[in-house]
């Protein structure tokens, strides 16, 4: 393996990519379970990336899983050889329903040296919150730099939630990174439920409209959203104990939407009615490189009847990049803000 497995939260699904060094079978082992790679029947080799797909149930309760990497020799249509597999066993964070803690990053713009500096002290996470703008794809060492990432803070042993940014969009590869994450077939937009934490992951794409020259019409962003608010609309939820959503950009705010950044008005209205039904205890932003808290407001962009709440912070030249610890204990949700020159709130609860 070319790093630790890295494991999405995808509905109510473990999204499992494993990457390979050489070309490779993967199979991937929970209990009595076995997990192969799905293409018609032949285990796949070719490609680096392997994932799979395993309800959170099932490794909640068991709490490790196995991965066998056999490397390939020579594939050939008769008697191909392979080496020996390779195996390792990880265990797996479920000790706790309540009292959940997450770390959460955005904007970290390939600065991954300065995000790992604020968690090399953390020992008791139970998941990571990645909400956009990890930073161009012009190569796939770029999309790969990112998973080495999430392996180094994760070891394979807690999960990704991942929401993608406006420049994750953008760059020669920015089409192939649903392969290497968390995300639902291509679509970055989704439902989650985590233990006793359920919501949405949404996605707006990009921060102005389809036709800027920036983008040469390369995108169709303008109809993604439309296509999004469907699935907005009939998102339903079950009984979990804290209810929240990300996006990125916070469509919300004057602080977003501003100049050539304030687009599609129209869309997001309808957007922001149907969120306001959705009974969200909070909404987490990125985007705009520094902490914001909105309370409930009708007198923003858009309406929103939840806190609006952007948890990280980027200063001059990414010289620093801070994220926040969040806390999901006894129907409160706590947000502790990085510290850095103290004029930030140190807390936030709702």
């Amino acid at each position: 393996m070319k790093f630790h497995p890295n494991i999405f939260i995808v509905n109510n699904e473990y999204h499992f990519i494993i990457i390979t060094k050489k070309p490779s079978q993967v199979v991937l082992k929970i209990g009595k379970n076995t997990y192969y790679g799905n293409n018609g029947g032949i285990l796949p080799v070719l490609s680096p990336v392997h994932r799979f797909i395993v309800p959170q149930k099932t490794l909640d309760k068991h709490g490790r899983y196995e991965v066998s990497v056999r490397k390939v020799i020579e594939k050939r249509a008769y008697f191909p050889i392979y080496a020996e597999p390779v195996r390792k066993v990880y265990p797996f964070k479920n000790d706790r329903l309540d009292g959940l803690k997450g770390f959460y990053f955005a904007d970290t713009h390939n600065r991954y040296d300065k995000a790992k500096e604020q968690i090399k002290n953390l020992t008791d996470l139970d998941f990571i919150i990645f909400n956009g703008d990890f930073g161009e794809t012009d190569t796939i060492k770029d999309i790969y730099k990112l998973n080495e990432f999430f392996s180094d803070i994760t070891k394979g042993q807690i999960p990704v939630l991942f929401a993608r940014g406006n420049h994750d969009t953008r760059g020669y590869y920015a089409e192939e990174l649903y392969k290497y994450v968390g995300m639902n077939g291509t679509n970055g937009y989704f439902k989650f439920s985590f233990r006793s934490l359920e919501g949405l992951v949404l996605d707006c794409g990009e921060d102005k409209l389809d036709d800027h020259p920036e983008y040469n019409n390369s995108n169709y962003f303008e109809r993604y959203r439309k296509e999004e608010l469907a699935y907005i609309k009939k998102a339903k939820f079950g009984k979990g104990k804290y209810r929240f959503a990300f996006c990125h950009t916070s469509f919300m705010l004057k602080e977003s939407m501003h100049g050539p950044f304030d687009i599609n008005r129209e869309t997001y209205l309808k957007w922001a009615k149907a969120l306001n039904e959705k009974n969200f205890d909070c909404m987490f932003c990125g985007h705009i490189h520094r902490y914001l808290i909105s309370p409930p407001s009708n007198d923003d962009i858009q309406p929103h009847n939840y806190p609006v709440i952007t948890c990280s912070k980027v200063t001059k030249n990414y010289e620093n990049v801070y994220g926040s610890l969040l806390t999901f204990k006894d129907g409160k949700i706590t947000v502790n803000f990085e510290k850095d020159n103290g004029d930030v709130p140190d807390s936030y609860q709702i």
